[in-house]
């Protein structure tokens, strides 16, 4: 039961904002959250109930964060409204909840309850889903200002959301799907390498598609590594494939180059973290622990933009929740800023030792 429990999360995180049941002031509801929260209770009970229960070395430093986290809540309940502690709790829960997914899996397949082919199948089979609704979505809504803004989306034109309605995390959860198919292609027999090759192909559009810089870069990231490690003519066709890009289409150059645009959100990024220096942590200081809802606020207060500026940008969910240096700097704690990366760094090393 579990391996079909573990589909069903995998499926129903692919179908992205079609699984959201319902929306409140804390929030967004979705069947793939409860699903997931579902299939780690019942995976650790049942592997609690046979004593067989492990947890990886690597997965420790992230249960710390977790724990570090829940006092930081805890002891700053006082500091926040209701509706904040509120959604600061839940974002804290649904972390652990898909941390203990993640364990559920490793017993998994430590136990041989599950291949690791058919974990690598059904992502593979996923991410195939997103990007074959996200070629359909550019055909049938290729402008996403035409939708309510109470749904909260960013008016993005002719760019690859898929089911996600976000280009940014469409790419960037295809572009780890690429780096976990390109770790399993060695080995392959001809036809299952083709079909891996084409699977490949097809993410890889999907990816150049949603015009995500932060998705090319990680994609470019996984190439680079691959190509050092395992295939050197990777490096090389990638460089010309860019090339050819960047010069044959347009857009790629005015994507790459907004930065400097003064109607690109990516200025207004640099402007934001310049102001930030030497701000943020201070007010971190003296604020205590907190949660990023009030983000937006400490910008705000500390002049980290003109007014004019936030008012523009005030309706960009993404920019104004998802992409300033300045959100860390103003919501997270020190310890916990160095925590996390901590974690991750140490997840890798792991993983190379193995």
């Amino acid at each position: 039961m579990l391996k079909y429990g573990f589909y069903a999360c995998v499926f129903l995180l692919s179908l992205g904002q079609f699984a959201v049941i319902g929306r409140t002031g804390l929030g967004t509801m979705s069947v793939s959250d409860l699903a997931v929260a579902a299939f780690a209770l019942a995976g650790c009970a049942y592997f609690l109930a046979r004593k067989r229960a492990a947890v990886p070395k690597y997965l420790l430093a992230f249960f710390v964060f977790a724990f570090v986290a829940m006092l930081s809540l805890g002891f700053n309940f006082h500091k926040l409204a209701f509706e904040d502690f509120g959604v600061a709790f839940l974002y804290l829960a649904r972390f652990i909840v898909y941390l203990l997914g993640g364990v559920v899996l490793y017993n998994m397949l430590r136990t041989k309850m599950m291949a690791p082919s058919a974990i690598l199948a059904a992502f593979g089979a996923s991410a195939i889903f997103v990007a074959v609704v996200g070629f359909i979505q550019l055909v049938v809504l290729p402008d996403y200002s035409v939708l309510d803004l109470a749904l909260g989306f960013d008016p993005h034109k002719n760019r690859l959301g898929s089911t996600f309605f976000d280009p940014n995390f469409t790419a960037g959860y295809l572009a780890l799907v690429v780096s976990l198919l390109l770790g399993s292609i060695r080995g392959k027999k001809s036809g299952a390498a083709l079909k891996l090759v084409l699977a490949l192909a097809v993410l890889t559009i999907a990816v150049f598609l949603t015009f995500s810089r932060s998705g090319w870069l990680m994609l470019g990231v996984v190439v680079f590594v691959f190509g050092m490690l395992r295939y050197r003519w990777m490096l090389l066709a990638a460089l010309l494939i860019a090339f050819l890009a960047y010069f044959a289409v347009p857009r790629v150059q005015t994507r790459i180059t907004g930065a400097t645009d003064p109607a690109d959100s990516a200025r207004f990024r640099l402007i934001s973290w310049k102001r930030q220096r030497g701000r943020g942590i201070g007010f971190k200081l003296s604020a205590g622990f907190g949660h990023n809802r009030g983000f937006g606020f400490c910008h705000i207060s500390l002049c980290l933009f003109l007014s004019g500026d936030w008012r523009r940008l005030e309706n960009s969910r993404s920019f104004a929740f998802g992409c300033s240096l300045g959100r860390a700097l103003c919501s997270q704690p020190v310890c916990k800023l160095g925590l996390f990366p901590a974690d991750i760094v140490f997840a890798l090393f792991d993983a190379c030792g193995d």
